[in-house]
């Protein structure tokens, strides 16, 4: 296929210059590629050395440290700026870490996948180390000595000998006409910061009531707009916009019809949600009617049976799936609803649209900040260029803030107003649980056949998702299953997709919330049918698997040093996902009838860990999701509709019911993994299979039960 070739203008051909204009045609081709910028090139900041766009420094000294990733509590900001610091060699005391803005030299700016670190690491440390580089380079220079044999330490320049030194900001000037090297020469010697950590540069300004949030954006002049929206496959039918008006504080209620909803725009948040209550709309009966948890539960139940992709096919000359003499076989169905995001700050977004000046400026807690900022140009047809979005700290995400409906909604709203006065769309928390883009339901059927010793020897999954196109083979809707397991004659993995009208969408852990579950309980269900050690199982199964079999004996090793109380039990649950590895172990009571799970052992691989507190952070976040979801976590569905209004529908976690958590850490000097989702996947079967140990009944799914 020929590329598509661009008119020119002349500045722009004259920009090629003659050797891209010889290369037959693939001048243009060549030239936007040459015209991109680079990840990490350098950005001209007055006053600053700066070869690198993550990182500056002043005639101070003082260090300043761009982030591209979105602050949602994980401490983001900290421990991408702890990387440039430990490469440059500085003090974290004279770092001040900003926001970084929208460019593509920052690269990809999304904050999702437990990607942060992974993908940040290797420009962060390149950045660091190249501003480390040049200022060694000026000391080279002023003292007339060759480069290595200088060193640095913390914010300065030395000589090996420590008879000369020079603190950074001494340096700056002459570094100012040093090109920067394109292959920095990275840091030697003992770490300073990585693997030990610092404090957390956004707990300040948050203690203090100063960090600012998205609810948090006050602009002159600024209004409120909440929105009135039809229930899943219903339209508005009737409104009483002339009682909206009446209401003090309204100024606005438009009909946006693109979203086919209503905007009460007022001068306050309240009054806004009065304008809307008084709005009063009527709807249209769904086109959903009768879709409800059975009929839900009834169609992935037959996509699982139609086992129409296959993911994983695996297995020995000659096997067989029958069970044998002293087999155990079993068929196991397990049943998973849709899941809410129930982050602690409602959706909100802030968009000032100057018409006359065809410009728009964004304050979002977004995800996804260059998507998004595409997007408002695109609903106010705009040049991207004359968007800019900036990223406040979000109060939760969980993958719910990478979707955009709020900014979307809101660039909508300020392009029908009749005025350029910024706005501010508010959710509430109603509107939050309802309009959700939930986590897939999901419904996997397992035959399983386990040796004389407990161990599988045949092990076949089937799963059914919700899909927008079931008859593609989506491997993220099955990811955690599609390991081989060591020992296994059969091992099989398919996935069928089915249609259905609920709105989903990325939720902390994705697939492996459900997939983790499947796997690791139907091994503990094969375990207790031959009253066998299921650690000892997994330690056959995970023979070729060496960090799964570490954190699994680091967490079987932490969990032994405490004796089982009486009417405790102990479930276990191993998992490797987002390029990390994680046990975990759950000791679990039933008090009262109801389940109580009182310490959780979470042993992590993460490979370099930058800032393990972080990391112990991110783990005991996780484990109290991922135990909200195991103990409550369920969207009923009526016609359609999500049934769930406030956190009363949809409860969370209370404080009375956290266990104790205890974090292990292996160390590794592998390249830093994922680690917000980590914790999440494993905690449900880890408290299912204690269950297991208790009662010797195998669960259905999910939420879990007593029965």
């Amino acid at each position: 296929m020929r590329p598509s070739i661009e008119k020119l203008g002349r500045r722009e051909l004259l920009r090629l210059g003659g050797a891209a204009l010889a290369a037959c045609g693939l001048g243009v081709v060549a030239y936007r590629r040459l015209s991109r910028p680079r990840v990490g090139e350098a950005i001209e900041r007055e006053g600053m050395l700066s070869p690198s766009a993550f990182v500056a420094i002043d005639g101070d000294g003082l260090v300043t440290i761009w982030v591209p990733k979105s602050e949602m509590g994980q401490g983001v900001r900290t421990g991408l700026a702890m990387i440039v610091a430990e490469e440059l060699d500085v003090g974290f005391d004279r770092v001040r870490v900003e926001q970084a803005p929208i460019d593509p030299r920052f690269g990809e700016m999304a904050t999702m996948a437990s990607a942060s670190v992974r993908s940040t690491h290797a420009p962060l440390r390149e950045a660091g180390a190249t501003l480390r580089q040049v200022l060694l380079l000026a000391a080279a220079a002023r003292w007339s000595l060759p480069i290595d044999e200088l060193d640095t330490e913390p914010g300065s320049i030395v000589t090996h000998d420590r008879s000369r030194s020079l603190p950074f900001r001494e340096l700056v000037a002459d570094a100012m006409s040093i090109d920067a090297p394109s292959t920095p020469v990275f840091r030697a010697g003992p770490r300073r910061l990585v693997g030990v950590g610092v404090a957390r540069v956004d707990v300040p300004d948050k203690v203090r009531g100063r960090a600012r949030f998205g609810l948090d954006v006050r602009v002159p002049g600024q209004r409120y707009a909440v929105l009135a929206r039809p229930p899943n496959g219903a339209r508005i039918e009737r409104v009483n916009d002339e009682a909206a008006r009446a209401v003090a504080g309204v100024i606005e209620v438009i009909a946006i019809e693109a979203l086919g909803a209503w905007a009460v725009i007022a001068t306050s948040t309240w009054a806004a949600i009065r304008g809307r209550d008084a709005l009063a709309p009527s709807f249209t009966r769904s086109v959903h009617a009768g879709l409800d948890d059975a009929s839900i539960e009834h169609a992935l139940r037959e996509a699982a049976d139609r086992r129409e992709h296959t993911g994983l096919d695996v297995s020995v000359p000659d096997a067989h799936d029958a069970a044998g003499e002293g087999e155990h076989a079993v068929d196991l169905a397990f049943s998973f609803p849709y899941l809410a995001h129930a982050a602690m700050e409602p959706l909100s977004c802030t968009i000032a649209f100057d018409r006359t000046a065809g410009r728009a400026r964004v304050w979002a807690p977004t995800q996804n900040p260059i998507a998004h900022r595409d997007e408002v140009a695109s609903v106010l047809e705009l040049d991207a260029e004359a968007v800019t979005l900036e990223v406040t700290h979000l109060g939760g995400g969980f993958g719910r803030r990478a979707e955009g409906d709020e900014i979307r909604e809101a660039a909508h709203v300020a392009r029908a107003m009749q005025t350029d006065a910024a706005i501010q769309l508010v959710w509430t928390r109603d509107d939050d649980l309802r309009f959700d883009t939930f986590r897939d339901a999901a419904f996997a059927k397992v035959r399983a056949v386990g040796r004389e010793d407990g161990s599988p020897r045949v092990l076949e999954i089937s799963v059914g998702t919700p899909s927008a196109d079931p008859s593609t083979y989506a491997e993220p809707m099955v990811k955690g299953l599609l390991d081989p397991l060591a020992g296994l004659d059969v091992q099989r993995v398919h996935w069928s997709g089915v249609r259905l009208p609920v709105r989903t969408g990325i939720w902390r852990s994705v697939a492996h919330s459900y997939t983790a579950f499947v796997k690791e309980h139907t091994l503990d269900a094969l375990a207790h049918r031959a009253s066998a050690d299921p650690i000892a199982i997994r330690r056959r199964l995970l023979a070729e698997q060496p960090r799964l079999l570490t954190v699994l004996d680091r967490a079987d090793a932490s969990m032994n040093a405490r004796p089982l109380a009486p009417g405790r039990a102990r479930g276990v649950a191993v998992h490797a996902c987002f390029h990390s590895f994680v046990a975990e172990i759950a000791e679990v009571s039933i008090e009262e009838g109801r389940v109580r799970v009182h310490h959780v052992v979470v042993a992590v691989d993460v490979g370099t860990v930058i800032h393990p507190d972080l990391v112990r952070q991110q783990m005991e976040g996780g484990v109290l999701f991922g135990l909200t979801a195991a103990l409550h976590g369920r969207v009923p569905i009526v016609d359609g509709e999500a049934q769930v209004r406030s956190f009363l529908d949809y409860p969370l976690l209370r404080i009375g019911e956290a266990p104790t958590i205890e974090t292990v850490l292996v160390q590794s000097d592998a390249d830093p993994t994922g680690a917000g989702e980590l914790a999440v996947p494993c905690v449900a079967p880890a408290v299912a299979n204690a269950l297991l140990a208790l009662t010797g009944h195998v669960q259905r799914g999910l939420p879990l039960t007593l029965r």
